[in-house]
């Protein structure tokens, strides 16, 4: 009677530390395979003149999740306008050292530049990319769309609207 309930104690035993483990690599897994989570935000300016050059700022800031702060990895960003707008050029690196001319037109006739190999770390505060644009000759609320995605699963799509005064 007395070795039913010494194995009834081991029994219970190995079944908390099987659980232990099984739980602990559960967790180990979902860290490691978990993908990079970002934002985007337009900092300034939300009102242009009409057929100004303005410098537009985002910035880029690596989020995570609660359980994983995984780095982005040469993150690829497209910056598309309004075929009104007549985007110059595109600034990035840690104080806008890189920059590229290469405007090209994509889908539905928006023009866009593309940044490439941007790297932001969970603990950096974030990354900060310029574009230099020639604002449209008429008023009105115009759209500008940024698209990134990255080597390590980064995928990103925010859509923002600026006033032309």
């Amino acid at each position: 009677m007395e070795s039913i309930y010494v194995l009834d104690i081991l029994n219970a035993c190995v079944a908390v530390i099987t659980a232990i483990c099984a739980t602990y690599l559960a967790f180990f897994a979902l860290k490691h395979s978990a993908k990079p989570r970002a934002i985007v935000t337009f900092v300034e300016p939300f009102q242009l003149e009409k057929k100004e050059t303005a410098l537009l700022k985002f910035q880029f800031k690596n989020i995570g999740h609660w359980y994983a702060k995984p780095m982005v990895v040469n993150m690829t960003v497209f910056i598309n306008f309004d075929e009104s707008f007549d985007p110059i050029e595109i600034r990035f690196g840690s104080i806008q050292e890189i920059v590229d001319k290469n405007v090209r037109t994509g889908k539905g006739n928006l023009k866009f530049l593309k940044a490439k190999g941007i790297k932001i770390v969970y603990s950096e505060y974030y990354e900060e990319v310029h574009v230099l644009t020639k604002c449209p000759e008429n008023a009105g609320t115009y759209k500008i769309k940024i698209d990134a995605y990255s080597e390590n699963g980064l995928d990103l799509t925010e859509t923002f609207f600026v006033d032309v005064i």
